[in-house]
């Protein structure tokens, strides 16, 4: 089964504590036999005017299994 997870927070690091909900639930399913692949937003600034005008990049990382 391949499940996507599209959290309204991730951690950006292993220490980060916020969403780390979302990354433990992501990984528990990966040990369980599930594919997991996480969609998340990382916002630099509080302004949704950036959101739109500004450049942005995309990252792909393997955390412990889980495609994020």
């Amino acid at each position: 089964m391949h499940i996507l997870l599209i959290p309204s927070w991730y951690p950006k690091t292993p220490s980060d504590i916020s969403g780390s909900f979302f990354r433990e639930q992501a990984q528990a399913l990966c040990k369980h036999g599930c594919q997991v692949g996480v969609i998340t937003l990382q916002l630099k600034t509080r302004s949704w005017q950036s959101v739109f005008k500004d450049k942005h990049d995309i990252a792909f990382e393997n955390d412990q299994g889980v495609a994020t």
